[in-house]
């Protein structure tokens, strides 16, 4: 594996400066940093930040205002433990952009700021056309649960269960977030829905607990709980 990505280190730099003898236009511009950012990505995955960062560095050289070059050398410096640095480089991007948006929001999770987090995310989930819009909005149900913003955290799931019908993850975020609402008649009704398998999952359990606990305190006050026993 090694010797492989050193090979592909090799071709990529004769590559490199090969191309740089005669001018380029944009497009070829991007086509050779996107292989370095590739390289890059495959270091982090072993661990190797020493090698992936010098990469980002050469095609920040080639392209300077790439935004993916500057997201990429952001998540090393983040990685890296290197904080004020990372923060730097996000605070100098678009942050209309939704790539630039989602990362941000991560980024600022990593570090404690949940409430800056829910405040720069939302270029990424209103982006329509965005690839990882799913992704983002199911960040931001995740940030708003944390930041106890739970009919913020019901809208967004609503949207989600539209884009994507049936998604046990999703309901089981619906029965979290509707039990936090004091909604316990519709928690009960997503529950219903889901597949006895689901049922089994460590999150089902824990929600479990939760519905006994509020059958508990109804029948101290000789309420009835509903036709399911947990």
């Amino acid at each position: 594996m090694s010797r492989m990505v050193m090979l592909f280190t090799i071709l990529i730099q004769s590559l490199l400066t090969g191309c740089q003898i005669f001018p380029t236009s944009q497009a070829d511009t991007l086509h050779r940093v996107d292989p370095l950012l590739n390289l890059a990505d495959a270091y982090i995955a072993r661990g190797d930040l020493t090698e992936a960062l010098p990469l980002v560095i050469q095609a920040e050289a080639i392209a300077p205002s790439s935004e993916p070059v500057q997201l990429k050398r952001a998540e090393i410096l983040a990685r890296q433990g290197d904080i004020e640095h990372a923060f730097k480089v996000y605070e100098r991007l678009n942050s209309e952009s939704p790539a630039v948006s989602l990362a941000y929001a991560q980024f600022l999770r990593q570090i404690d700021q949940t409430e800056r987090a829910i405040a720069v995310i939302g270029p990424a989930c209103d982006a329509i056309d965005f690839i990882h819009r799913y992704d983002a909005l199911q960040f931001r149900v995740e940030l708003l649960i944390e930041a106890r913003q739970f009919d913020g955290a019901a809208r967004d799931l609503t949207k989600l269960t539209r884009m994507k019908t049936e998604s046990p993850e999703i309901q089981l975020l619906q029965v979290e977030v509707e039990l936090k609402r004091g909604l316990t008649e519709r928690a009960l009704q997503i529950y219903r829905t889901l597949p006895v398998i689901v049922k089994t999952s460590e999150k089902a359990e824990h929600l479990k607990l939760e519905f006994r606990r509020i059958r508990n305190q109804l029948k101290l006050i000789g309420q009835d709980f509903g036709p399911y026993d947990f």
